[in-house]
């Protein structure tokens, strides 16, 4: 008689079968670095799902990736995890620690974890708390990674995203959440877009705003396009011709806002930005986004 193997806690159910799926080698060298899930756990899987997305779509990897900067502080166990940036890797893989030197040596922090009703966290916002606008402003500038020069201040065509965990429906204000270039190209609380000597073109926002928020200026042919999760977004009249940057802000990048009120700062658990990323590639990243934050408990976050 044919030997048999019995296996009594077998479970070949179609929700079972194939659920895990061997991790790529950016998801185990992201998780190495951000450190909240192990890699044997959902939160892994869907990781490695977005990112193996991401790849094949040609938002991060390859020679002409669209995105130059991609944060997910809701995989961060801690302070000093949460902006690896995964669009940019070292000589062995691993993504870069992007966290302002100022914030990382401050002895008070502006970034602070947002934790859900399980203690997880799901992103990070910014808090001025007793600094001053020097030290706030210092801690919160990141490198945008664009390369523009003093002979070259044309901006690109230049895309920005973020996943929003704070309802903005009652703001007053529109504050800057998402800046590059010297608060040139932005997400704010009540608009996104661009600006131009001091006039403001894109799109006004209303609703919550909460869940994701993507723009992108198109500087080749002065357009904008963007989505949101729950955002009524209308076009700001008329087209901004050529956009620039000044010259002392061409290689910065801001991640939140100086003014002390909690409500009026970034709450964020997804940023990126980069170039490109039309109309088509944002619904993409936008459903992407989505599932991931779905994943990360960031959407339970916001719907509860």
């Amino acid at each position: 008689m044919e030997a048999r193997i019995i296996l009594s806690n077998a479970d070949f159910s179609a929700n079972n079968i194939g659920k895990f799926t061997a991790l790529s080698d950016l998801t185990k060298k992201v998780l190495a670095k951000q450190t909240q899930y192990s890699e044997d756990s959902d939160e892994a899987q869907a990781l490695n799902t977005f990112l193996a997305a991401l790849t094949s779509e040609g938002f991060i990897g390859g020679e002409s990736p669209l995105l130059k900067a991609l944060f997910i502080p809701a995989l961060a166990s801690q302070h000093s995890e949460f902006f690896y940036n995964i669009a940019s890797l070292d000589e062995n893989g691993y993504p870069v620690n992007a966290m302002p030197a100022a914030e990382r040596t401050a002895v008070t922090k502006v970034y602070s974890a947002i934790t859900d009703s399980s203690s997880r966290i799901v992103g990070v916002k910014d808090v001025r708390g007793s600094l001053t606008a020097e030290e706030f402003n210092a801690q919160t500038l990141f490198d945008n990674g664009y390369g523009l020069t003093d002979e070259n201040l044309t901006l690109p065509n230049v895309s920005i995203a973020m996943y929003n965990l704070y309802d903005k429906s009652s703001t007053s204000y529109n504050d800057l959440m998402i800046s590059l270039f010297g608060d040139v190209a932005y997400i704010k609380s009540q608009q996104m877009g661009a600006m131009k000597q001091a006039v403001y073109y894109g799109y006004d926002m209303t609703g919550t705003r909460l869940g994701f928020l993507g723009v992108t200026l198109d500087n080749e042919n002065h357009t904008f396009n963007a989505a949101a999760d729950n955002a009524t977004l209308t076009p700001i009249e008329g087209t901004p011709g050529t956009v620039s940057s000044p010259s002392v802000s061409k290689s910065v990048a801001r991640i939140g806002y100086t003014p002390t009120a909690e409500s009026r700062h970034a709450h964020t658990a997804f940023v990126a930005w980069g170039t490109d990323i039309f109309s088509d590639e944002m619904a993409s990243l936008k459903s992407l986004v989505d599932t991931l934050m779905t994943a990360l408990h960031a959407k339970y976050y916001i719907t509860q």
